[in-house]
């Protein structure tokens, strides 16, 4: 059986050319090989509770006006 040490060694004593021409044949095995972890919980309640506001939400008069005011604050 060939050790990961015998690769090491091997792969050192390749050409540049070669190195890289290794090192896209082993990404690709990779990323095909690849699926990312299962958490088993969905993020969406999380994320749903970071875009909930605290309070009511304003009506599109209120954020205008706030918006109008925030822009008058910013250009005086």
């Amino acid at each position: 059986m060939i050790t990961y040490q015998d690769i090491v060694v091997a792969v050192r004593q390749l050409p540049n050319e070669k190195r890289l021409t290794l090192m896209e044949e082993l990404v690709h095995l990779l990323a095909a090989e690849w699926r990312p972890p299962r958490t088993g919980e969905s993020s969406l309640p999380r994320v749903r509770g970071m875009l909930k506001p605290a309070g009511p939400i304003p009506s599109d008069r209120e954020l205008r006006d706030s918006h109008t005011d925030y822009l008058i604050e910013k250009y005086n």
